[in-house]
């Protein structure tokens, strides 16, 4: 899962006001009604497979940029009622508008609460439809850093070790329907070696065929970085999440699975406000996670973690210790030091290629 650009952020403060003072001034008399529409009806599917955590870049943050459309054309009374009451309603708060007010965090002394800040954080965020043809856009940083055994060691007998740090940078665009070509392009760099770039294909489906991975059957809906048919509700959520793995009687080794699916599914997926409120409400709820201030993401930002411990495998999601925003994560054990940063979360872009 970088921050809004405030010109969206006032848009959509703008909008809501305008609306809000222009139907109360129509219901009082003062100004005629403005002519309504329909809204664009967004894609629709029936539920989806669930996606595949160990997939790293397949499976979030600050939330997703998303472009504002706004259906319906203003009739010429009712532009000029806006701009009277946008008059009015500028000199009576001293020239400002005032948007809605700035989630009231709690203190962020444990995991349910650092969750449940998210939670609060996400539904402060409009709620906007992509169109079919757009593409989630993604940059993802990952850092590795190695541990060789001693049997590792031993088995090179003097020959040069491979490269202890890793670094791999990853631009992607999916498909927000999942039947468009996606494309990924990667820089990898092996400890002191030149970097390498590669370019691919993020997969999509086309003629019920997957193009861009293994060719078998497929629906676009498996490849769509936008779900509105996902749960919205913490309890849905839940069981969605708990059910990318329902057959391991571990607790501890369920929860983990759990906050990895969550975090792949944050970063790589456009959800709505609903849904990554309730994703988070959802995860506050999943036992043996503890708060771990001080930690930092593979960027070297500083927030607070969110940490998940079994049998030597450690799992941290790190949060702004201020907006609650998803910065990146973490995952270490005896032969791997493994941090990513989500350099741009998930954005919403016209086409494959395009930079927001």
């Amino acid at each position: 899962m970088s921050t809004r650009p405030a010109l969206i952020g006032f848009e959509t403060r703008l909008l809501a006001e305008l609306r809000q003072v222009v139907a109360e001034r129509a219901a009082s008399g003062a100004l005629p009604a403005a002519e309504t529409h329909p809204a664009v009806p967004g894609p629709s599917a029936p539920n989806p497979a669930a996606p595949n955590p160990a997939a790293r870049r397949q499976a979030g943050r600050d939330r997703p940029h998303r472009r504002l459309a706004i259906t319906g054309v203003l009739s010429a009374a009712g532009a000029a009622s806006l701009a009277v009451v946008l008059t009015v309603t500028l000199s009576g708060s001293g020239g400002q508008l005032a948007g809605p007010a700035a989630p009231r965090f709690v203190a962020a002394t444990t995991a349910a609460a650092v969750l449940n800040n998210a939670a609060l954080a996400a539904q402060s965020e409009p709620a906007v439809t992509p169109r079919p043809d757009q593409f989630v856009y993604l940059k993802l940083l990952e850092v590795d850093h190695y541990h060789p055994s001693a049997s590792d060691r031993a088995a090179n007998r003097g020959a040069p070790p491979t490269p202890a740090r890793s670094v791999d940078s990853t631009d992607s665009w999916t498909s927000v329907s999942g039947a468009g070509k996606g494309l990924s392009v990667e820089i990898v760099r092996n400890g002191n070696q030149t970097a390498k770039k590669y370019r691919g294909l993020e997969p999509w489906c086309q003629d019920g065929v997957a193009r861009g991975t293994l060719h078998v059957h497929c629906t676009p809906k498996q490849f769509a970085a936008y779900k509105p048919w996902l749960p919205s509700t913490t309890a849905g959520m839940f069981t969605y999440l708990a059910h990318t793995d329902p057959s391991n009687p571990n607790p501890v080794w369920h929860a983990g699975n759990l906050v990895t699916t969550a975090f792949w599914l944050l970063v790589t997926t456009d959800l709505t406000p609903a849904q990554e409120a309730a994703l988070f409400h959802a995860l506050a709820k999943v036992p043996h996670l503890r708060v771990v201030p001080g930690v930092t993401d593979a960027l070297g930002r500083t927030g607070i973690g969110i940490r998940q411990h079994d049998h030597g495998d450690t799992w941290t999601t790190i949060f702004d210790p201020h907006s609650f925003r998803l910065l990146g994560a973490s995952f270490t054990n005896r032969s791997v030091d493994r941090h990513w940063a989500v350099t741009v979360p998930a954005t919403v872009v016209d086409r494959a290629g395009q930079r927001p």
